[in-house]
């Protein structure tokens, strides 16, 4: 057997492999090219359902006990995934009730993907069944090392609102508030005369104008909706463990920017986390490895997909070399590609794959050689680094659906927000982040961004002002705790509370309209320059700005001209720290320079990066600084100071240094 020790690699580079699209004689010469490029596992199966059960009830598995079998013999293990992504057209013809509905109360079934709703009793036998099956047969198989359920959860942001839904958020309500007097009071039911007396009342929050619904309500059967995949992932993971023992569960999610209404923490049951990364934005990319890595923090992730060709004229084939080692340095154990070969029909036909539309090897397949080979070699040292950030920034999933279900006068994206306007500014000052997602892991670190947080904690707002007190820095923006977990506004002693905290008395909330053609931007002024905002702005009075000895005025706005000289960011001491709140939601490059005036008063290391250039600062494994890794995917070359030696390396375009202290 060839490649005997791929069982023991670190980190394991493989590849996505669907032997149901081939004629069985071509899967030797995969299996020998995939050997020969270093790789050492498949993935496969999330959408062989049609095969795996043929007909209701009749199961096969001989076509890839024989396809297992092709790659073991050349040293390559597998990944099984469970089909329950794409079910099969008859089931719909002997249950039609087991389309699902969308928003706007269309329903829709087979052609696509994840057409199906976690909510269907039906669907759900169908599904663990076939989980059942597998993992009968494939329990304690050689070749198989890891588990992947169903396939990119939530992709497509796809909520189902079908008669199945209606019945179980009704269910899901009545263990939440016990009594319908209790729902008709924290959903504020006064308004619009939204009150029930019997659970069987509650509509789903669907009709001709989705965007007008009671917020509290929307907001809540998006938390069920969320708990209902939760409870569809885990019934799988439950069967397979059941039958797998100790061999690692997990699933795949995608970018937030196309799934963000589902609460990702639910991953932390699985055995390891794994996202798909098909962002080539450096910046982008370096976003979800931190937010997915932040699940489980103190372990391991999984790049379970991860881009080969590329698609667009023009594209750098190298970029895949840039993607391949930043997984790998933010703490990917695994990266598999996707994938080997695209098939020439359906509807990802025009994506690329590691070797070409023929099955030859082309440029991928030599980059990918390329990149396989340091890292087995020069590059193996990066296993027993790790990143060790003094900076985090707090990710509320509450927050963003908040956001999501209050766009009447708002159109705030959470996640792009958190993104554009903060993680980049410090990715740009090459400091590294990590989320976290409560706020008592807020005492690990120097400093704290809590950007777009609206929801309100009374045990939060206490950890914060310990946090403060005890020499810690908050960064927070203008809509802080402004909203109780029932989405009503806040008020009273919580308002008071900030007002202590923040150093200013709040006065109102208030929204920030776009300009209208050939007005002029709405701006605010820090140090001599003009920055813009948007979205919301948190007028304080004027008199209680910098009325203690503790707070002073950062910036203050100049338009409109109506609101000129009132405080844009204030900052006010308590005990040994700072709260710098930044009243309104202001563009990128602000956040950019007060990070960068800010950050190095605080013991902070700050650098200007140009764009498409990474900068990590890398520890060793009892968490001592021992270098940069530097990336440049920028098409100029760029030069690193080393400011503790002195020393200068360039680093030429799509290329990449490792730089020691």
């Amino acid at each position: 057997m060839e490649n005997e020790n791929a069982s023991q690699r670190s980190p394991r580079l493989g590849s996505s492999y669907y032997p149901e699209r081939w004629d069985a004689s071509r899967w030797p010469a995969d299996a020998k090219l995939m050997n020969g490029i270093g790789f050492d596992f498949i993935r496969t199966g999330e959408f062989a359902w049609s095969k795996f059960e043929p007909e209701d009830g009749r199961f096969a598995f001989t076509w890839m006990d024989d396809a297992i079998q092709v790659f073991a013999d050349h040293g390559i293990k597998t990944i099984m995934c469970t089909p329950t992504a794409s079910p099969m057209p008859w089931m719909y013809d002997k249950h039609p009730d087991m389309v699902p509905v969308t928003e706007e109360g269309k329903p829709f079934g087979p052609g696509e993907r994840r057409h199906y709703c976690f909510n269907n009793p039906d669907f759900r036998r169908y599904a663990d069944r076939m989980t059942t099956r597998m993992a009968e047969h494939y329990a304690g198989h050689p070749d198989i090392f890891a588990w992947q359920i169903d396939n990119e959860l939530g992709g497509e942001e796809f909520i189902c609102y079908c008669a199945y839904c209606r019945k179980a958020f009704q269910a899901w309500l009545l263990n939440k508030y016990k009594t319908v007097e209790e729902l008709n009071r924290r959903w504020g039911g006064t308004f619009f005369s939204l009150e029930f007396t019997e659970w069987r009342e509650v509509p789903l929050p669907i009709g001709h104008n989705v965007n007008f619904f009671n917020p509290s309500m929307k907001k809540d059967y998006l938390h069920f909706y969320s708990d209902s995949m939760k409870d569809f992932l885990m019934s799988q993971y439950r069967i397979l463990k059941r039958h797998l023992g100790d061999i690692p569960v997990t699933t795949n999610r995608f970018t937030v920017f196309w799934t963000d209404k589902f609460d990702l923490r639910m991953d932390r049951e699985m055995d390891v986390v794994a996202f798909d990364n098909y962002d080539l934005e450096l910046s982008l990319a370096a976003f979800h490895h931190d937010l997915y890595r932040s699940i489980q923090p103190e372990a391991k992730h999984w790049v379970l997909e991860q881009h080969t060709g590329l698609r667009d004229f023009g594209a750098d084939q190298r970029d895949i070399i840039a993607q391949t080692v930043q997984s790998i340095v933010r703490g990917a154990e695994l990266v598999c590609y996707f994938s080997w070969r695209q098939i020439n029909y359906g509807v990802e036909q025009d994506f690329y794959g590691v070797v070409e539309h023929d099955g030859s090897p082309g440029d991928t397949y030599d980059i990918l050689k390329d990149v396989v080979g340091w890292v087995r070699g020069d590059g193996a040292f990066l296993k027993d680094l790790k990143t060790k950030n003094d900076v985090a920034i707090l990710h509320s999933y509450d927050s963003s659906m908040m956001y999501y279900v209050n766009h009447m006068f708002n159109s705030t994206h959470y996640h792009k927000a958190l993104y554009e306007r903060f993680y980049v500014p410090l990715f740009e000052l090459g400091v590294g982040v990590d989320f976290i997602h409560d706020f008592a892991a807020m005492s690990g670190y120097r400093a704290v961004v809590i950007p777009v947080h609206l929801l309100m904690s009374q045990e939060g707002l206490r950890q914060v002002e310990a946090y403060v007190e005890a020499g810690g820095t908050v960064y927070a923006t203008g809509d802080f705790m402004h909203k109780t977990e029932d989405n009503w506004r806040a008020y009273g002693e919580t308002i008071d509370r900030i007002n202590s905290l923040t150093g200013v008395r709040h006065q109102k909330l208030l929204f920030v309209p776009k300009p209208q053609e050939g007005q002029a931007p709405y701006l605010f002024s820090y140090r001599g320059q003009s920055y813009s905002y948007e979205g919301y702005f948190n007028k304080t009075a004027r008199d209680g700005d910098g009325s203690a000895d503790r707070t002073r005025v950062l910036a203050e706005v100049e338009e409109p001209a109506i609101e000129r000289g009132t405080s844009a960011v204030t900052e006010s001491r308590q005990g040994q720290g700072k709260f710098v709140m930044i009243h309104t939601l202001a563009e990128a490059a602000f956040q950019r320079r007060l990070f960068a005036d800010d950050l190095p008063t605080i013991g902070i290391e700050t650098r200007e990066l140009p764009k498409q250039v990474e900068c990590m600062r890398m520890h060793d494994s009892q968490g001592e600084p021992v270098g940069y890794f530097v990336l440049n995917q920028s098409r100029e070359s760029y030069e690193f100071v080393n400011e503790r030696s002195g020393e200068r390396t360039v680093v030429q375009p799509g290329t990449f240094e490792w730089i020691r202290n």
